[in-house]
C-alpha cells in the first residue's frame, strides 16, 4: 500500500470512528428516543397534551370518565390507553382554555 492509499484508508476509519462515537453519546441503545432531539420530544408531549385537552374540553365530563373506565376494564393496549387519556391536572387546566362558549 503506497503512502497514500495508507493516508486515505486512515482518514476514512477515522471518519467511521468519529461517527460511530458520535452516535454511541446520542444513545445508540434505543432505537428512536435516542436518535431525536430534545426538543422534537418536547414538542411531540406539549401536542399530546394539547390534543388530550381538546377531547376533554368537547366531550363532556361524565362520558369522558365513562369512556375510560370502559377502556380501562378491557385489553392491555386499552388499559393503556385509558392510562394515558386519565384526566390528570394539566388536562383539566388546559381544557379551560380551549373549551368552546356555551
Amino acid at each position: 500500500m503506497s503512502g497514500y492509499q495508507h493516508r486515505a484508508f486512515v482518514r476514512r476509519t477515522a471518519r467511521i470512528q468519529k461517527a460511530h462515537r458520535k452516535r454511541d453519546r446520542q444513545g445508540a441503545g434505543l432505537p428512536l428516543i435516542g436518535r431525536l432531539p430534545f426538543f422534537s420530544l418536547v414538542v411531540a408531549l406539549a401536542l399530546g397534551l394539547a390534543m388530550k385537552a381538546l377531547i376533554f374540553a368537547n366531550v363532556s365530563g361524565g362520558s369522558y370518565n365513562q369512556v375510560v373506565l370502559d377502556l380501562s376494564q378491557g385489553n392491555v393496549f386499552e388499559q393503556a390507553l385509558a392510562w394515558a387519556l386519565k384526566p390528570d391536572p394539566i388536562t383539566v387546566e388546559l381544557s379551560r382554555f380551549v373549551k368552546p362558549p356555551s
